[in-house]
């Protein structure tokens, strides 16, 4: 796919997701504010890395960078919404830190209605490369040098599939949020969204039972 067209695909998509989700209503829970927050960042990421790679000049390094924070800020949400216990919830509202991502990684997955591996497989192929892009690891750096000079070398491919990662992990945030709603109809628009780009992921591992 050109990148042009998978940029206006994420441009709208971002806009999609923006109106779905402008006025819903939530509940006033310490549990869904924070899940919310985190799902809504999540998105937000998105569309800064649309932005970012939409310039005159792509700005490649940064739109990299936040490829962690995208798929972090969902894992962090579906933890809150989902398996935090009550003084961890207390505890993260004060400022203490989450558990470490395998610990929400295994949290999540043990959690009836997730697809028990399919977030952990993300983590142990691209978790890595994740954090080189997001504190100027080799992976970040390499991209930089050319045979003639410094300037970035990024991929057609490579755009490709930040864009595609962030994209689905987009939609998997308005899945979260519909779940924390309890809203059906928007779960069902998601999917119909997710099946209409093309997008390959399975409805239970974003939205959980009530």
């Amino acid at each position: 796919m050109k990148l042009a067209h998978r940029l206006s695909q994420g441009h709208d998509l971002a806009a999609w997701i923006e109106q779905q989700v402008c006025d819903m209503q939530l509940s006033g829970s310490v549990r869904v504010r924070l899940a919310g927050t985190c799902f809504i960042v999540a998105q937000e990421h998105h569309q800064a890395i649309l932005l970012l790679l939409s310039q005159t000049h792509p700005l490649h390094a940064p739109a990299f960078a936040l490829v962690r924070p995208v798929f972090e800020a969902y894992l962090r949400g579906l933890w809150l919404a989902h398996c935090a216990k009550d003084a961890e919830l207390e505890g993260f509202s004060h400022g203490k830190s989450p558990p470490k991502m395998p610990s929400i990684l295994s949290a999540i997955e043990q959690t009836p209605g997730f697809d028990s591996g399919q977030l952990s497989d993300i983590y142990k192929q691209s978790w890595s490369d994740m954090c080189a892009y997001a504190h100027t690891g080799s992976q970040q750096v390499l991209r930089w040098n050319t045979g003639d000079a410094i300037q970035p070398n990024y991929s057609d491919a490579e755009v490709d599939e930040v864009l595609s990662f962030t994209g689905s992990i987009a939609l998997l945030s308005t899945l979260g949020l519909a779940a924390i709603a309890t809203n059906e109809s928007l779960a069902a628009s998601v999917l119909a969204k997710a099946h209409e780009l093309s997008y390959q992921f399975k409805s239970d591992s974003a939205i959980s039972r009530e």
